[in-house]
């Protein structure tokens, strides 16, 4: 059994690291090149540029970004600073239109189901409430304890349009330290797009959880499977920590790589719940081809599939409104059995080996690169 870390992922990881054995176990191209010739930063945490160390003997670099939100600017970063050394990037996504520096390879690695392997590691499955035993008494449930701009929107129509509808937290904190969680708030709020909405009640607080930062360890969210909005709701909205699609800087336009995906996602899904995409674009989409799980509901979540994030938002707004509109049983008749079949899925053990299969047949590939 894994020795899990509170932090899950070690971080900013290279060779002789007291944590590479984490990764070294679970990249098995490692064991067919020289380790002394790849140059490794493994989870990025920080400045990729700051934190890589080249040596003389080294021929190439790798990086993997998996924990926090995908480090494609640092990737770009680091093949453009040393733009004659060939870089693998490992990452659990699709980086769609992104201008990637021709010297850098990007080689799609399952990362995300790590967490729901330290899941089963660490937590008797058996004590999450099936899907079909839940008393299901609200329609939504959205969880937001640190502001961003998404989970202000989700939060903001709910309370205009589906309140008694809804189980949902909004605690009003701001771990960002500049102004642009605000700011992007505040653009929403300014744009005409979202006209109907009264923000006025994103200034009061919304608890249904103990949830605080005392609390705020990757275990103990990924194991917060009794929270009430879970257990007592139908469709949850992820509320994930990146949710932009597009970059229009004016300088550079294009769809931001992902979708990315962590315990928000997971408990989402293997509560039992809908999974309504407040996340990046197309996180459905990706469940559905890259980790082959039935997200077939009836509702329309057409607003997956929209990359521009003011579209995509607004699109979810329209979609509460109209599911408000529809008799909480007949949703749960409509929806019920495949929120069974994926939390079976799940909660199953074996759900691991496709993720780690299709990583094995990765291996050749990348250690090709390496060598």
């Amino acid at each position: 059994m894994t020795e899990w870390l509170d932090t899950l992922f070690p971080n900013d990881v290279s060779v002789g690291h007291a944590q590479f054995d984490f990764w070294y176990r679970r990249y098995g191209f490692m064991k067919n090149i020289d380790l002394d010739r790849v140059c490794m930063l493994l989870n990025s945490d920080g400045s990729a540029v700051d934190l890589v160390r080249l040596k003389p003997q080294h021929k190439c670099i790798l990086f993997t970004s998996c924990a926090e939100s995908p480090r494609y600017d640092d990737v770009r970063e680091l093949g453009l600073r040393y733009p004659d050394m060939p870089i693998v990037w490992l990452a659990d996504l699709d980086p769609y239109d992104y201008p990637l520096p021709s010297n850098v390879t990007h080689i799609k690695y399952r990362h995300y189901y790590i967490r729901m392997e330290m899941l089963h590691d660490c937590f008797d499955v058996s004590q999450v409430l099936r899907v079909k035993d839940k008393k299901i008494k609200y329609k939504f449930s959205s969880l937001s304890y640190f502001m961003r701009q998404a989970r202000a929107s989700v939060t903001a129509a709910l309370c205009n349009y589906a309140r008694d509808q809804s189980i949902m937290s909004w605690h009003l904190l701001d771990n960002s330290p500049t102004t642009i969680q605000k700011d992007l708030i505040q653009s929403f709020r300014d744009s005409p797009v979202f006209s109907d909405i009264d923000w006025s009640v994103l200034e009061q607080e919304l608890t249904v959880d103990e949830y605080n930062w005392g609390r705020n360890t990757v275990k103990n969210n990924m194991m917060d499977v009794f929270n009430p909005a879970f257990e007592s709701s139908l469709c949850n909205f992820n509320n994930e920590t990146d949710s932009m699609g597009w970059l229009d800087n004016g300088q550079e336009r294009y769809n931001r790589p992902g979708p990315f995906i962590t315990e928000k996602t997971w408990k989402t899904l293997f509560t039992g719940c809908v999974l309504l995409n407040s996340g990046q674009p197309r996180t459905i989409e990706y469940l559905k081809n890259n980790y082959h799980l039935p997200l077939d509901y009836s509702i329309d979540q057409s607003h997956d599939s929209v990359q521009q994030d003011f579209d995509r938002f607004r699109s979810v707004i329209d979609m509460i409104k109209q599911l408000a509109q529809v008799p909480l049983q007949e949703l749960i008749d409509a929806n019920i059995d495949t929120c069974a079949q994926v939390q079976d899925i799940l909660l199953d053990p074996a759900f691991l080996e496709a993720p780690r299969a299709y990583n094995r047949t990765q291996d050749e590939l990348i250690a090709t690169l390496l060598s």
